[in-house]
């Protein structure tokens, strides 16, 4: 094996594992919990990713 070569690992995600990971999101960032996500909501997710990123 090349020790060079790096090897990626591919995750496979469900439909299933997408729509419960995107119901987290919602619960995380929907202030008022209506389930709708407010201007004022997605600020704060965008503030939040371009801190991690």
């Amino acid at each position: 094996m090349d020790p060079e070569r790096e090897d990626a690992a591919i995750i496979r995600v469900t439909q299933v594992d997408f729509l419960a990971q995107l119901a987290a999101l919602i619960d995380a960032y929907d202030s008022d919990g209506d389930g709708w996500l407010t201007e004022e909501d997605w600020q704060r997710i965008e503030d939040d990713l371009q801190k991690a990123g």
